[in-house]
């Protein structure tokens, strides 16, 4: 009997770009900031608060370290979309496979992804702030985790295949460790050439 496939993708850096990055850059250069030290404070906040269901300080310390508004800093962090070729992808893998979303989150961003992604292509969306735990902090635990909750709420029956498409090496290297089987997202074009590979596509 052939296994069912499921397909995780992960969200920053595979279906969206890296909102950190082009939200550092927007506001270095509006106000002349050093990029590296706004990017690296940025980031730092944001993993303190991965795995914790709420970040109330998140946007305001960012503002404090830098003189900014508290608005800006959000509206600019928001302003990072899906990648429609990305997103066109994943609608046509829907129609064949179950598909699921697991990222590294803080609240505000896991319920923005939530307002952008309509109509929603995933059965189920893990968020790291609401599983309170991450993948930058737990190494191969959350896809463990992950895991045992298709199994559980999809009664999968363990007969299936899980891919996990993800931009982060050491992300891919961990959900090696389990049942998962990594593909690490490069580009689009390289990407549909690992699915073809794996007949997926």
């Amino acid at each position: 009997m052939n296994k069912r496939k499921v397909l995780i993708f992960d969200w920053g850096g595979v279906i969206a770009g890296d909102n950190n990055k082009i939200a550092s850059k927007i506001l270095s250069d509006k106000y002349d900031l050093d990029y590296n030290k706004l990017y690296n404070f940025i980031c730092d906040t944001e993993n303190k608060y991965l795995d914790v269901k709420y970040e109330s300080n998140f946007f305001l310390e960012i503002a404090s370290e830098f003189s900014l508004s508290v608005d800006e800093v959000r509206n600019e962090l928001e302003k990072v979309g899906p990648n429609k070729e990305i997103l066109n992808l994943i609608f046509k893998l829907k129609k064949k496979y179950d598909l699921f979303l697991l990222s590294d989150q803080i609240t505000f961003k896991s319920n923005d992804i939530r307002k952008k992604l309509l109509p929603n292509p995933f059965v189920k969306m893990f968020f790291s702030n609401e599983l309170e735990l991450s993948k930058y902090k737990s190494n191969n635990i959350i896809y463990d985790v992950v895991l045992d909750k298709i199994n559980s709420e999809f009664d999968y029956n363990s007969n299936y295949e899980v891919y996990f498409i993800d931009n982060n090496k050491t992300n891919i290297k961990f959900a090696n460790k389990t049942k998962i089987n990594g593909i690490l997202f490069e580009t689009f074009e390289k990407l549909v050439l690992d699915l073809k590979k794996l007949n997926i596509l």
